[in-house]
């Protein structure tokens, strides 16, 4: 019992002493401002120091900082007030200037500093829709026209993409971005009449790894929502394909399915692709805490064919049960992602050109 009330005493008046400590420095800071309005510059230093450790809380402490650095440049310390400056920028990177209440020095000081993010890293996800660009047509037999065709993203299921992202401005307006994404695209190929007795549905899924490159550009000042173009490439490394195919017979006016399967078609196709892409993003800022909220819809478009023209024959299932047989052909796709990005700052001084 006695060890119990020891132990809730001692928490008791620790809690009394940290209160009476903060509350204490509160009160510094309060009087080294009021200190620094009567322009006795050269106690406030003295006063704040013991604070500046332990003490202060962040706001107080970010306060601090301001003061030390207005302090320094009125006392004629350059290096002392740049490193007061930067001391407040890593606690506050995002602070935005009141002209009608900053002084001049301070704002001019500022102004030399770096104050946007050097990088902007998140993750974002979303769907996407596949289309098929026939470039060759090949066959086993003379089929219609017409009773062929390509459908994006089977049974009006998308295909879904996910990973990082990064951006790092390289000036006002221009940001060079990269991702790392898992990308699942989709389509149908469809014959509805084969040596006039034969359908086949031959439904592929393609799995790869995309490594989309951009370069943007922003409009507007507005900095809570920024709107963007960019254009760039996908380098895109296929991991896996596979094609579930059916077989329906039509003979004496009956239906007969002969063959319903999932083939592993990844030798059929080509390992790298490479796509061309454009689309539009919008950022908003401070939506969940300082990161932004991210929308972004691309269109893209495959630069080559993806299919290995030497294996074009070479799977004898696909060609002897199936009757089927690659045609040449690319992909487009269009994608919609949405993502959430957290700003990483450095504050430093800029680089002055020499004239």
């Amino acid at each position: 019992m006695k060890k119990l009330l020891f132990y809730l005493l001692f928490f008791l008046f620790s809690g009394a002493a940290v209160f009476a400590q903060e509350t204490s420095c509160s009160q510094v800071l309060k009087k080294a401002q009021a200190t620094f309005e009567q322009g006795r510059i050269y106690e406030i230093e003295k006063m704040i120091k013991p604070c500046m450790e332990e003490g202060f809380t962040k706001d107080e402490m970010i306060a601090a900082w301001k003061l030390l650095s207005l302090t320094y440049l009125y006392s004629n310390e350059k290096e002392k007030s740049e490193n007061a400056m930067q001391q407040f920028l890593k606690l506050d990177p995002e602070y935005e200037i009141n002209e009608a209440l900053d002084p001049a020095e301070f704002i001019n000081l500022y102004n030399r500093y770096r104050t946007t993010p050097i990088y902007i890293l998140g993750i974002k996800g979303g769907g996407n829709i596949t289309q098929i660009n026939v470039l060759n047509t090949y066959s086993l037999a003379a089929f219609e026209p017409g009773s062929e065709k390509y459908t994006g993203s089977y049974e009006d299921k998308p295909g879904f993409q996910f990973g990082l992202f990064a951006q790092r401005p390289i000036s006002k307006r221009f940001t060079i971005a990269g991702s790392l994404n898992f990308l699942r695209q989709s389509y149908l190929f469809k014959y509805d009449k084969l040596f006039d007795y034969e359908s086949l549905d031959f439904k592929e899924d393609f799995s790869c790894i995309s490594l989309p490159l951009s370069l943007n550009l922003k409009f507007g000042n507005n900095k809570k929502l920024i709107p963007a173009i960019y254009l760039g490439c996908i380098p895109a490394f296929r991991a896996k394909s596979t094609s579930k195919v059916s077989r329906i017979d039509l003979l004496a006016g009956k239906r007969t399915e002969v063959s319903n399967e999932t083939i592993n078609t990844k030798n059929l196709r080509k390992n790298v692709s490479f796509m061309a892409m454009g689309g539009v993003e919008l950022k908003i800022k401070n939506v969940i805490g300082r990161g932004y909220l991210l929308f972004d819809f691309r269109y893209s478009y495959s630069l080559n064919n993806i299919v290995k023209k030497e294996n074009r024959f070479s799977d004898n299932n696909l060609l002897y049960n199936y009757m089927y047989v690659d045609n040449d052909f690319k992909l487009t796709s269009f994608q919609f992602s949405m993502g959430y990005g957290i700003p990483i700052y450095k504050p430093i001084l800029k680089k002055v050109k020499s004239k």
